[in-house]
């Protein structure tokens, strides 16, 4: 295999615009330049939504699975959404929401690692 290759492989996540990579979740999230945005759901599966992230350096949106995300806060086996069960759509469905959703659903899953992820420690990134 080529040492090209080889690097490729140890990858967790490159820019599609500029080609930066990161090794790994936690090098991702603790780039200065790498922002949340937050987190797009499917409404009938959550579990397949993704979080998706700025990269200040050259201005693309990036999306991270919630699956790939998972080694942060392992995936509990939740609810499906208050908002598919009809029960709670202002915290579903709302954004930038201060306060967790009350009900056990894949929703407050995805608040608390939304927290994880903005209160991440930031790093310079080592000079090239």
């Amino acid at each position: 295999m080529h040492a090209t290759q080889q690097s490729r492989e140890a990858v967790f996540k490159s820019c599609p615009k500029c080609d930066r990579h990161w090794a790994g979740c936690d090098a991702l999230l603790a780039d200065p330049e790498v922002r949340l945005l937050g987190f797009q759901t499917d409404a009938l599966i959550p579990r397949n939504g993704s979080f998706l992230f700025q990269h200040e350096a050259c201005g693309t949106t990036m999306a991270l699975t919630l699956e790939s995300l998972g080694s942060l806060l392992p995936l509990p086996a939740l609810a499906p959404s208050c908002w598919v069960r009809g029960e709670s759509p202002a915290f579903c469905l709302g954004r930038d929401q201060q306060v967790c959703c009350p009900l056990e659903c894949i929703c407050e899953y995805v608040w608390i690692l939304s927290q994880t992820i903005a209160s991440w420690p930031k790093f310079p990134r080592p000079a090239a």
